[in-house]
């Protein structure tokens, strides 16, 4: 039973690909066919260069750019896969066909030579039915061609070179969000701008680069090995110049136990030519709870949600060292009348030694979910 390769049109964008030389039998037969198709010659401008984009197993990207004078009618796009255009070539109806209508859609007309349209193949070869159902699979190679139409279909483009791309290969994987998450943490200090440490000011140091680094929860959520109070000692020890090394640990829900290697040097260089620590401070929390998870809530409650964003986001002493505006029972106030689900901002504004008056942003949005 022949394969059916027509499919309807709809806008695409391809991701990843890889093009490859094509086979010399294969590169022979689109010539030859893809000459064959083009029958009469049309007005000829810029053909369009088709270009290699992202893929994944089960994705397909190729941009589209056009060539001079652009592709302001619209285009014409041909796919296959290697092995059915091996057996079969371009004119015996297995080949994927669509016209994207410049004219019915501005998302399809390029108007000026360079203009890149991105075609993801995926969004064009499902359907239903066995002769239908073509999703992308691994390690899979297609051929495409594409010829751009201007002013109108009866002014085409001749059929651009023969591109073949690919999915990836079968298992490959992808990128593991757990192992795109730094294990080093590097910075630089001028000896000038430390100005008579603290154990707060060292911790929160610390935990900015934490925060600001790599999006994990900060101490106390985690543990220093060695201790910050251990780094500060050495620091009082030594005259400040040196290399502050600790192992900050934590457990995740999504990646389990991980830890960062944090180096600190301490330099003896002009005041401001390392990283300012203050500036380091997340000055914008944000956070989501879910309604369900909130039992009868106290002002007592609410405000150690919101301390505990401060203290283990930011390292800062929290409230009463410094104050909320509004006033946490503002929001309680306004949870009570709405019933719950809305967004819930105030600042936090306290006075630090190391870095003068600090003011943080927090927003809590509880929301209709399960906990």
């Amino acid at each position: 039973m022949k394969k059916l390769f027509y499919f309807a049109c709809m806008c695409a964008f391809v991701l990843g690909c890889s093009v490859e030389p094509l086979d010399p039998n294969l590169e022979e037969n689109l010539n030859s066919t893809v000459q064959q198709s083009q029958g009469n010659p049309h007005d000829q401008f810029g053909i369009p260069v088709l270009e290699q984009g992202d893929a994944s197993e089960n994705s397909l990207t190729v941009n589209i750019i056009a060539g001079e004078n652009g592709a302001t009618g619209g285009l014409s796009v041909r796919w296959m896969t290697s092995e059915e255009f091996d057996e079969f070539g371009w004119d015996n109806g297995m080949a994927g066909h669509v016209l994207l209508n410049g004219h019915a859609n501005d998302a399809y007309s390029l108007a000026n030579e360079g203009d890149i349209f991105p075609f993801h193949l995926e969004n064009f070869i499902t359907g239903e039915g066995e002769s239908w159902n073509r999703a992308l699979s691994c390690d899979q190679s297609y051929v495409f061609i594409v010829q751009a139409h201007q002013d109108g279909s009866m002014q085409k483009s001749d059929y651009s070179d023969p591109s073949m791309v690919s999915t990836l290969d079968c298992d490959s994987g992808g990128d593991d969000p757990c192992d795109l998450i730094p294990r080093n943490l590097n910075s630089t200090l001028c000896l000038q701008d430390v100005n008579n440490p603290t154990l707060q000011g060292f911790r929160a140091y610390y935990n900015a680069q934490i925060f600001n680094k790599t999006d994990l929860p900060v101490f106390p959520a985690g543990t220093y090995s060695p201790p910050i109070q251990d780094l500060l000692d050495q620091y009082e020890s030594s005259g400040g110049i040196g290399s502050y090394l600790t192992t900050y640990t934590v457990g995740t829900e999504d990646c389990g136990e991980i830890s960062v290697d944090i180096l600190v040097e301490v330099q003896d260089c002009a005041p401001g030519g390392g990283d300012d620590p203050c500036d380091l401070i997340p000055r914008n929390l944000n956070s989501t709870v879910c309604l369900a998870s909130i039992n009868n809530p106290t002002l007592q409650g609410f405000r150690a949600y919101f301390n505990a964003q401060i203290s283990n986001k930011t390292g800062l002493p929290v409230f009463p060292a410094g104050t909320y505006s509004p006033p946490i029972q503002v929001l309680l106030d306004q949870f009570q009348t709405s019933g719950g689900v809305g967004t819930y901002q105030t600042d936090y504004t306290v006075t630090t030694e190391d870095c003068g008056e600090i003011t943080v942003t927090i927003v809590a949005e509880v929301q209709d979910c399960n906990p």
